[in-house]
This record gives C-alpha cells, sequence and structure tokens, in this order.
C-alpha cells in the first residue's frame, strides 16, 4: 500500500479554473475517423484505466496520505497518445498528480499517482481526467474521494492463493508422555484429509515419528503405505493407521533431527523417496505434547528447511504442540478435558513454526477435529493470519470483508487481532478459500 518515493512534476493550471493537469508533448493532435455514435472505422488507440474510482478513505487533516496509482492501458490496435492528465473540481486544490503522460503502443501500459492532503474534517471529491486520441473517449475520468478527520484509515488486500499441490511430512510423538493423547487422538485424524478433500488440495502425505533411536523410525515413513495420496480409496484408514503410532518410542523426542532425517539423503532418495515433488508445496507437521530435544541447533534447521526449496514460500514447518512459554522447560499448557492433556511448551518447535510461516495450535484444545482441520487448511497454503503494514489505533476500527462480504470479529466464526504480530487472523470456521478477495480496513494514527 506504501507507495515508492517519485519526483513530484510541476503542475499547470488551467486558465480561469483551479485544475491542475500533467502535460504531455502531443497535446491537440488526434487523428481518429468516427463515423457518429462513436463507431470507428479501421484501426484506433483505446484507453483503459484501472481503477476508474476509488477512495483515500479517512486520512488525518494536514497529513499528507501515500499516493494511489492509476493504471493507463492502451487495449486497441494503433498508438494511444495522452496529451495530458489534469484534476478537475472543487476539491482539485487537495489533490496531487505524479507522473508523465506518456504515448502508448498496443497492449502497452503507464501509471501515474494522485496524492492527497485533507486540510478539515469534511469529504472531498475529484475528477483525475485524461485526454487523448482514443476517438470514443477522448477525455476518460477516475472519480477520486477523501475525508479529513482526527484519523486515517488504511485499506489492504490480499487475494488467497490458489490450492495446487503439497507434499506433508507428518511427525508424530509416539512417547510414553502421549498415552493420555493416544485415545484422543485415534479416528479424528480423519479430519485432517477430509480438510485437504474440501479445499480440492492435490496432496501426498508420509509419516514419521519423533523417535531417532529406533533404527526401523528415524526419519522413515511409516505405515501400511509409505506415501498416501488422494486417489488411494482407503485413504482415511491408511492416514488413521499410519498416525497411530502408539507410545513405546524413545522418551527422547527429537522432532526436526527426524524432519532433516526424512527429507535428506539416503533417505529422501531410498526408503522416502517420492515423497517431495518439485512443484508442490512441502509443509512439515510436529504434533507433540514435549519440546524438541534434537542434537541439530534450532537456528541451523531454520537455515536449513527455509533453503530447502527454491522459494522459501513454497514450505512451511508447522507445529501441534504446547503454548509459548519463555522458560524451557515450562509446562506450556493443559485441559481440563478426558483424559485431562498437559503438555511441556514446545518452545523450539514454536521458533522454527514462526521463523518459516507455518502454523500454530494448542495440542491441549479440546475440539481436537477442528485442530486437525485448521492445520490442514494452514499447511495447504492457505493464509490464515494477514500481518498489517501499520498499526491500528483500536481493534474496533478494523473491519475485514472476504469477497465483499463483513466477516464478524469473533474467536471461532470469525476473525481476531494478534497483537504480537500485528496481524488479523481468521479463526478454523472462517479461513477464506482458495481464490478468495480479503480486505482489511483500519483507523490508524500517522507522524506528519
Amino acid at each position: 500500500m506504501r507507495a515508492a518515493s517519485i519526483a513530484l512534476l510541476s503542475f499547470v493550471a488551467s486558465v480561469g479554473c483551479s485544475d491542475y493537469s500533467l502535460t504531455g508533448q502531443n497535446a491537440g493532435d488526434r487523428p481518429g475517423n468516427t463515423n457518429g455514435g462513436g463507431h470507428v472505422d479501421g484501426p484506433a488507440p483505446e484507453i483503459k484505466l484501472d481503477p476508474e474510482s476509488f477512495s483515500f478513505g479517512w486520512r488525518q487533516v494536514d497529513c499528507p496520505s501515500d499516493p494511489r496509482s492509476v493504471k493507463v492501458t492502451n487495449i486497441g490496435d494503433m498508438e494511444l497518445r495522452v496529451d495530458e492528465i489534469r484534476l478537475a473540481g472543487a476539491g482539485a486544490g487537495h489533490f496531487s498528480l505524479y507522473g508523465q503522460p506518456e504515448d502508448l503502443a498496443p497492449g502497452s501500459s503507464f501509471e501515474f499517482q494522485v496524492g492527497f492532503t485533507a486540510p478539515a474534517y469534511q469529504d472531498y471529491e475529484v475528477q483525475v481526467e485524461i485526454d487523448s486520441n482514443d476517438p470514443r473517449r477522448p477525455t476518460a475520468t477516475v472519480d477520486v474521494m477523501g475525508s479529513g478527520a482526527d484519523y486515517s484509515t488504511n485499506e489492504e488486500a490480499w487475494v488467497q492463493p490458489e490450492v495446487d499441490s503439497v507434499d506433508v511430512l507428518f511427525i508424530v510423538d509416539n512417547s510414553c508422555s502421549m498415552s493420555g493423547l493416544q485415545d484422543q487422538l485415534g479416528s479424528r485424524f480423519r479430519s485432517f484429509i477430509e480438510a485437504f478433500h474440501a479445499i480440492g488440495a492435490d496432496y501426498q502425505i508420509g509419516v514419521t515419528s519423533t523417535d531417532m533411536d529406533d533404527p526401523t523410525h528415524s526419519g522413515h515413513l511409516l505405515g501400511p503405505k509409505k506415501i498416501m495420496t488422494g486417489d488411494d480409496p482407503d485413504v482415511y484408514d491408511l492416514f488413521v493407521e499410519a498416525a497411530s503410532l502408539g507410545t513405546s518410542g524413545s522418551p527422547d523426542e527429537r522432532g526436526t533431527d527426524a524432519a532433516y532425517a526424512a527429507l535428506t539423503e539416503p533417505l529422501i532418495s531410498g526408503p522416502n523417496a517420492g515423497l517431495i515433488r518439485d512443484d508442490a508445496t512441502l509443509s512439515v507437521i510436529i504434533l507433540s505434547d514435549e519440546d524438541d530435544y534434537s542434537r541439530m541447533e534450532t537456528p541451523d534447521f531454520i537455515s536449513w528447511f527455509n533453503a530447502y526449496k527454491s522459494d522459501p514460500d513454497k514450505s512451511s514447518f508447522s507445529a501441534i504442540v504446547g503454548d509459548w512459554h519463555d522458560t524451557p522447560g515450562a509446562i506450556g499448557c493443559s485441559s481440563g478435558g478426558f483424559p485431562p492433556v498437559m503438555a511441556e511448551s514446545g518452545r523450539r518447535y514454536i521458533m522454527v513454526q514462526e521463523a518459516t510461516g507455518g502454523v500454530f495450535q494448542s495440542i491441549c484444545e479440546d475440539d481436537f477435529d477442528a485442530v486437525l482441520t485448521h492445520m490442514a487448511y494452514g499447511s495447504s497454503g492457505l493464509h490464515i493470519a494477514f500481518e498489517l503494514e501499520r498499526e491500528p489505533i483500536t481493534i474496533g476500527g478494523i473491519t475485514v470483508t472476504v469477497d465483499g462480504v463483513e466477516i464478524p470479529r469473533h474467536p471461532v466464526n470469525g476473525w481476531y487481532y494478534d497483537a504480537h504480530a500485528n496481524a488479523v487472523r481468521f479463526a478454523r470456521s472462517a479461513i477464506p478459500g482458495p481464490g478468495s478477495v480479503i480486505i482489511i480496513t483500519y483507523m490508524m494514527s500517522e507522524d506528519c
């Protein structure tokens, strides 16, 4: 949303009015044969503006806004000559133009910017007029609005990525401390698979354990089928069986060591061959009620993992572990369910999760179906958290829409604000689907 620094061009005052303009070199030269009613015979230039209207929203009085861009494109089949860009209307004195008119070959574009400063607590409107040799629309316009207020508003927009293909390595703690959780899990792993089917992901999944003492584990893919895909007719049962590893594993849980072993030689081209596809997103997920006691140092693992794919955005490490605690070895969370769950803080796992763009879920949550569903959405590549450019002055001033529909602030059925990350996070039942447009508007204070 913050425009790059650009040079302010000198404005040319139109005679007898308060309008301002940017003037090109070809003003007044407008060839083109029209044949009544705007019909054009033969090839002709045609102008397209994007956007054709916009609002600066509420801006803090006497604080210049960040400029907003307008893109001019020639969608015709002859050269488009843009002669002049000017501001017209009563509010013209409070808006600014940045940029330079350009001649455009067919298919070419250029951009100019519009700025705004509100001198008082009121609404302002202006039209940006673009003169060109387009015979159908010789003067095209952009409607611009803005308002003065005590505080400014900022609007940010995202498009949720389309879900393509994802490779998942699920690492399950199989030590005796997990005995209280094994009864809760069982068929609930099915929720993880069902979420992938719901979003149409092309997925494949492998499962290993945190046990690096048993040579038959130690990063090896486990279960009746080592790599499970959506094409397997019994994929639900296969995944449940693979992920239900019992509680007889090593008490020295080494989750990141297991991930490293599973994804490197000799396993990745041997017993684990086929788990990783070049064009797929990689998602590693740890499920453990204790912290990581791996031999590899956490910063070293983070550096290695972020470089595993050529694009760091194509890989993430997520964690279903005990909640963060500043003290190593401290209790991170507990639940009052049956059987009760008490988990050590998964500090090292959470550090990796935060550094790799993964998702965190507390292992002490009572609704484990929802935990696994949420984890599947996040590991597929869908964005759950949207970090804001500026800090809102009040949570009550945040508005969130998905595809034009306002989403309520609600910890289960909507969104909530994460002050630590300065981000809007979507709750489990409200995660925007693939291709959705998310717009977040909020009030902010500006230094000017």
